[in-house]
């Protein structure tokens, strides 16, 4: 999908800028010429606001979207001086990261976002670090339905009950909070880092939808008003 290239794309430009960083003296404070940074993958769940969409799939006989089953797995680089930061993180959640989902019918979403975020550090020690900010993001869905059983391609293709759609450039606001300790910091080099990330965001547009990202569908609500998202990420500073 378009937008897995882009957040690639993001994070091979926020590495580049952050390299200068890992070979400072440990002596020379964080500057916004040369920043302290942070990368951290993660894993965690989902929650969000969106009964319109469960009634719609209720509707066309699919499987209701259930809270637990919408998991997500995290990126975020970070870039730091000052006690401020600004962030890049790239995000995906969907119901499908522990195996199908449904019967008789499958149904499946998939949430990619990416979100750039500027904040504030009230604790910006060594070793632990506390930050709030906030910003803005966009995401891309893919909600699909096929029927559980498989057959003939010819027979699968012609069969009701399949859908595959996408919508693009969704724009959001978003708020984060986390927190992370660093661990088995060498003497002047990298050290881990294990954290808490949280983030609340407000979808306000309505969700345009395409057929197998073609035709314009009408009728289909987005798959939330609001979504919070809190992930348990591991990575280095």
């Amino acid at each position: 999908m378009k937008s897995n290239r882009s957040s690639l794309l993001i994070l091979v430009l926020a590495l580049l800028s952050g390299v200068p960083s890992f070979a400072a003296d440990e002596a020379s404070p964080p500057s916004w010429s040369n920043p302290e940074v942070e990368m951290h993958f993660g894993m965690g769940w989902t929650w969000r606001s969106g009964a319109d969409f469960d009634d719609f799939l209720r509707e066309e006989g699919l499987p209701p979207l259930d809270a637990e089953r919408l998991l997500n797995v995290d990126w975020r680089i970070a870039f730091s001086a000052e006690s401020a930061y600004y962030a890049i993180a790239g995000s995906r959640s969907s119901n499908f990261l522990l195996g199908p989902y449904g019967e008789g019918t499958r149904m499946k979403l998939t949430w990619d976002e990416t979100e750039l975020s500027l904040g504030w550090m009230p604790i910006d020690g060594s070793s632990f670090k506390l930050g709030i900010g906030a910003g803005v993001g966009v995401s891309s869905y893919l909600l699909q339905a096929w029927p559980e059983d498989g057959g003939a391609f010819g027979d699968l293709f012609s069969s009701p009950g399949q859908a595959d759609l996408v919508s693009r450039w969704n724009w959001f606001p978003v708020a984060e909070l986390w927190a992370n300790r660093r661990f088995f910091k060498k003497e002047k080099g990298v050290g881990l880092v294990l954290g808490l990330y949280a983030q609340a965001g407000y979808l306000p547009a309505d969700t345009a939808w395409r057929l197998f990202d073609d035709p314009e569908v009408s009728g289909v609500p987005g798959p939330a008003d609001y979504f919070f998202r809190v992930s348990f990420q591991a990575g280095f500073r």
